[in-house]
This record gives structure tokens, C-alpha cells and sequence, in this order.
């Protein structure tokens, strides 16, 4: 009687087992079906195999920017996790594990938390992951993961070519050189446009258009005056983007970056996208502006609404072209457009980032319609120097440093118009400490007298 007990709990036991094993592996189908319509929607060409269990489906990535054209790219489906993985295909070496590690530790540290970049230990291949839960796979796809999907992509992209850097510094063999915290390119794939993803406002374009960084853009060592550290105010964009302004309940979210040309406004906000993985409309005086009388403030409303159909981050460019001081307006014309775009702005559930050069030539109602208010100023002492070494790769001796810091209202723009000069002029990889510093003193010469020679002193 005791025998036929146990045979009949083991045998329930077992049918207990069978039935959640195949609970499991139905719930890993139906994850699977959710990924394998989403890649056919996406027109991506993959493989699909079962491996340990789970069901995988692997591809390449081509993109036609930065030094890897071919990324390849994995999704691991189980019935509670959906892991998303993209390799550089390219083994780092054992001397470079260790500063390929530090960058993948700063890059993770100044990102929003969507992904992780790692060293695998078991083959030495830089990677990309990011888990996903299947509760949000399966109530928005496209969200969970289409826009992680292109965000994996660009992100191993724009970091291919710091990587390859420090791969191939034979100078520097385990230091890491002096990869860009801040550097990320926004990618399009080798045919063009990106594969459109349905989603549930209607069909849009994946993700973002190119808004390319410059090369050795970082924000570390650019003089900024904020009240607010910079890096909250990028993670203050991550998390509206995220929840956006569905009610007047939900207060506006704006920035205002004013400062001299060169400081870097423009470069801030293709980085501000890049973190948060948005488009970016361009906007300037010449894109609105028109001579009959309402068309002005009709394109006004016009880029405010595209904007915000493309959920993407407006940037007004040199808005004090547009924003007209009120009291000091000659014509009628210049109250009802400033007017028109004070409404607009009010109005916007999108980010709006406003840059300036004259930032005291703005209409005085505007500053309070900004949640955040960043001055960048010329670099200061410590910025020089390590502006001096991201671009040039160069070291400084005492005098060298003595000279550059001497230099003054050096603006991350001077360095990168010097390295382009040198690289049409052929003397890219030939330039000594003194040519460059030379050609920096004429950038700062030039600002305060125009009649000051510009170029190299031979």
C-alpha cells in the first residue's frame, strides 16, 4: 500500500514537472513569437536556432560610419527574459583588457542605465547587453525592444572607433589612452534610411537621423556655469522622454545654453540626443523667418508640431535671431512672431533646448519659460590641457603647459578647427607642440583683431 503511495506522488510529481516544462516552453514561444514578427516587420535578415534551452535568433548589423561595418547581433529568448546582445567583432587584446574595461566602466557610468558595455571573459569580445522583461516585450514591442535594438547598434558604432583606438595605441599598452566619455555617433544603416518600426502612434522611423558628434567631443573639461550639474539635466531628458507631458499637470521641460561661439552648444545637444536617444530638429532664423506677413509665425507652429509628431528634441539654434526684445521692436511684426513662439513654447510636450551668444539681446519673458539654464564660457586652465591632448594625442612639457594656459578664450572649437586645418594642409600626423600651439594663439588673436596674422608660424 506505502509502494503504490510513493509511485503514485512520484508520478504526479513528474506530471506536475512535464506540465510547468511545458508552461515554460510555451511562454518562451510566445516571447519568441513577439521578437521573430518584430525582426520580419524590421526587414532584418537573421537565423533562428534553439540553444541551452532558448530560442535564438542572430544577424548582422551593417552600418556605414566609424571603423566596424559588420556588428553582429544576438537575441536569447526564455520564458522570463529576452537578452539582447551586439559584439565588436574584433578580439581585444590581454595587454588592452584592462583599459578597454575602464572605458566600458565610464561609458556605463555616464549612460542612462539602458544597456551595459563589457569585456567577455571568455573570448576577450567587447560587448553589448541589455535583459528585457518579457511583461514589457509583450505590451509594447517596438519600445522594449526596437528602440533598444537601434540603441545596442549605435551604441557599439559610435564606440568602434575609441575602441580601435586604444586597440591599436601601441604607445600606450594597458593605460587605456584617452577614450571620449561623451563621444557617440548617431548611425544609419548601409541602405539609407533605417527600417521603419511600427508603433502605436502609426509608422515612424527608427530611432534618430545623423547628428554627428565631433570626433573627441567630451563633456569633461568644458567650463560650464549651471545650477544644476549637467549630468542631472541629461538624465532629467532620459526620464521625460520617457514619461512625456501627457497633461498641463506635467510642468514643460526646456534648456537654454547661451555662451561664446566655439564653447560647445551645438556639440552639447547632439550629445544630450545621442544620451537620449532621440532625434533632433534643427532650427534656425533662416528656416522661419519669411516676408508676407503671418507665414513666419505659421512655419513657427509648423516646426513645433513636426517636432513634436517625431517625438524628437527641438533645438533652436542662435534663437536670438527669432526672440526679438519686445521693448525694443521697431515693427509690429517682431512682437507677433516673439509672441508666437513664447505660445509655441508654452504649448510644447516635447524638450526644447534654446542656444544663444547673446543671450542679454533676448526678450526678458523668455527666461522664465526655461526649466534649465547652462552658460558654457572659454575652456578654462585644466580644459586647455585636456582638450590639447584629446585632439593633438600629444604630450606637454612644463613649458609647453605654461604657453597653452597663457592662451586666451580658447573655446573647444579652436582645437577642432586647428586639427581640421592640419589635416588638409597634410600635417596631420607631423605637427609639433610648437605649430600647434602657434596656430592656437592666432585662433585667440584672431577674436580680439581681426588684422592679427591667422595660420602657422613656419
Amino acid at each position: 500500500m506505502a509502494r503504490k503511495t510513493k509511485k503514485a506522488e512520484a508520478r504526479t510529481a513528474l506530471v506536475e514537472a512535464l506540465a510547468a516544462r511545458a508552461a515554460q516552453l510555451a511562454e518562451r514561444d510566445a516571447n519568441a513569437a513577439v521578437v521573430r514578427e518584430f525582426l520580419k516587420r524590421i526587414d532584418a535578415s537573421f537565423s533562428e536556432s534553439v540553444e541551452d534551452g532558448k530560442i535564438c535568433f542572430e544577424g548582422n548589423y551593417l552600418t556605414d560610419e566609424g571603423l566596424v561595418s559588420i556588428l553582429p547581433w544576438k537575441v536569447s529568448v526564455s520564458d522570463d527574459l529576452v537578452m539582447l546582445s551586439c559584439r565588436m567583432p574584433l578580439r581585444v587584446p590581454e595587454s588592452k583588457r584592462t583599459a578597454i574595461a575602464v572605458f566600458a566602466n565610464e561609458f556605463n557610468a555616464e549612460g542612462s542605465g539602458i544597456g551595459t558595455l563589457f569585456v567577455s571573459k571568455k573570448d576577450g569580445a567587447f560587448q553589448y547587453q541589455h535583459d528585457l522583461p518579457p511583461l514589457a516585450l509583450k505590451s509594447d514591442p517596438d519600445a522594449a525592444l526596437g528602440d533598444n535594438f537601434l540603441i545596442a547598434m549605435d551604441t557599439m558604432t559610435a564606440c568602434s572607433t575609441a575602441l580601435l583606438e586604444i586597440i591599436m595605441d601601441a604607445s600606450a599598452p594597458d593605460s587605456g589612452g584617452n577614450c571620449d566619455k561623451g563621444e557617440a555617433n548617431s548611425k544609419e544603416s548601409a541602405g539609407g534610411e533605417r527600417p521603419k518600426v511600427e508603433s502605436k502612434g502609426g509608422s515612424k522611423k527608427a530611432r534618430h537621423k545623423p547628428s554627428r558628434l565631433a570626433a573627441n567631443y567630451s563633456l569633461d573639461g568644458i567650463d560650464i556655469k549651471s545650477d544644476v550639474p549637467l549630468d542631472q539635466i541629461v538624465a532629467a531628458v532620459c526620464r521625460f522622454r520617457k514619461t512625456g507631458r501627457s497633461s498641463e499637470a506635467v510642468p514643460r521641460l526646456s534648456i537654454l545654453l547661451s555662451g561664446p561661439s566655439g564653447c560647445g552648444k551645438t556639440e552639447f545637444v547632439k550629445y544630450l540626443g545621442e544620451r537620449a536617444g532621440a532625434e533632433i530638429v534643427v532650427v534656425t532664423a533662416s528656416d522661419v523667418l519669411r516676408s508676407l506677413v503671418g507665414e513666419t509665425e505659421q512655419r513657427i507652429a509648423d516646426v513645433f508640431r513636426k517636432a513634436s509628431e517625431k517625438h524628437a528634441i527641438l533645438f533652436f539654434d542662435e534663437v536670438d535671431g527669432l526672440l526679438y526684445d519686445r521693448k525694443c521692436a521697431s515693427y509690429g511684426w517682431e512682437r507677433v512672431q516673439t509672441n508666437e513662439l513664447l505660445q509655441q513654447m508654452e504649448r510644447f510636450t516635447g524638450v526644447l533646448v534654446c542656444a544663444t551668444n547673446l543671450v542679454e539681446h533676448l526678450d526678458s519673458a523668455i527666461m522664465r519659460r526655461f526649466t534649465f539654464k547652462v552658460q558654457m564660457s572659454a575652456l578654462d586652465d585644466e580644459g586647455k590641457v585636456k582638450f590639447f591632448r584629446r585632439y593633438f594625442k600629444s604630450a606637454l612639457t612644463d613649458e609647453d603647459r605654461s604657453r597653452l594656459v597663457s592662451i586666451p578664450n580658447l573655446t573647444p572649437g579652436d582645437f577642432r578647427t586647428v586639427r581640421e586645418r592640419l589635416y588638409f594642409l597634410g600635417k596631420e600626423r607631423g605637427a609639433d607642440n610648437m605649430q600647434l600651439l602657434s596656430a592656437l594663439e592666432a585662433e585667440s588673436a584672431c577674436k580680439k583683431n581681426s588684422r592679427m596674422p591667422i595660420g602657422f608660424v613656419r
